[in-house]
């Protein structure tokens, strides 16, 4: 049942574009900013329970509704299934993001391509445009991760519960990372603490699958060299993790794509490499979820 419920996810996620309208959360981000305000100066256990308390509700809502659809009747429960995923995939395209940079980059429109490459890493990008190309690609890596691998991993854990569970943990975390410096407290660092909790097996399974589905030994090589630079930061670490093991898969090297970031037609090309390893992994992930699926049915 997992099989399919991913599959008609994937396939109504690539199929209905506008989506994404629908990914907002803004409930949750109002909720979450009430919850922040109250705690966001308080002790290290009184803001971690505060994220808890922000996020356990709802997932265990969509758990008690899953639940009780299925003793109804099976078909409303898969239905419900699908609808949560699909919610939970995003929130934006990363592929048509992906393509928009590439037309804004190839036609030297700079500030089309710099509101593109915001809209995939979600933060500033560098002022310069020679290493603006290899800020996206490693974008493009950390998001698949966090927009995709992990919401797919945690639903076949824990069904819709681990789905919502890792949306709204994700969501928190890029919701404090907005903020001002002097506005982030405990309970900014409780948020990225459960973010990094819950992305930590996730993006080494992504980075391991972007090996397997590129360059294995350049890709494990890329990972055991460059890594681990920031061990004891979770959040941190796991990007780094999902970015050398992308580029090492791909057989790029950063200081390369810097210093050849002026030539549009290679770095596109890069771009696009970028974003066909994220499809071959997810065909992977695909392909492994059918085979432990079938192997339960035979078994």
């Amino acid at each position: 049942m997992i099989l399919l419920e991913i599959l008609a996810g994937l396939a109504l996620d690539r199929a209905w574009g506008g989506i994404a309208a629908w990914r907002s959360f803004g409930w949750f981000r109002r909720f979450a900013g009430r919850v922040e305000t109250r705690l966001g100066e308080g002790a290290g256990w009184k803001c971690a329970a505060g994220v808890l308390l922000a996020i356990l509700p709802v997932a265990f809502g969509v758990a008690a509704v899953h639940y009780l659809l299925g003793e109804v009747l099976g078909v409303l429960a898969f239905v419900f299934s699908v609808a949560v995923l699909l919610l939970c995939l995003g929130p934006g395209d990363l592929a048509s993001e992906t393509r928009e940079f590439i037309h804004a980059y190839r036609t030297g429109d700079k500030e089309a391509a710099r509101r593109c490459a915001i809209a995939l890493m979600g933060a500033s990008v560098p002022a310069d445009s020679k290493p603006l190309v290899h800020a996206v690609i490693e974008a493009i890596l950390v998001q698949a991760c966090e927009r995709i691998f992990g919401v797919l991993f945690w639903f076949i854990v824990l069904g819709p519960m681990g789905a919502v569970l890792y949306r709204l943990s994700s969501l928190l975390k890029n919701l404090m990372a907005n903020q001002q410096p002097q506005e982030t407290g405990g309970f900014a660092d409780a948020a990225w603490r459960l973010y990094g909790i819950l992305g930590w097996l996730p993006a080494r399974l992504t980075a391991l699958s972007y090996a397997m589905a590129g360059s294995f030994a350049d890709a494990m090589y890329k990972w055991r060299e460059d890594g681990h630079g920031r061990r004891a930061d979770w959040v941190n670490g796991c990007e780094e993790v999902l970015a050398a093991s992308g580029l090492g898969a791909l057989r790029m090297d950063g200081d390369d794509l810097r210093a050849r970031a002026d030539e549009h037609l290679a770095d596109t090309l890069q771009v696009k490499a970028a974003i066909a390893l994220v499809w071959r992994t997810v065909a992977l992930w695909l392909i492994v979820i059918t085979f432990i699926t079938v192997a339960g049915w035979v078994i």
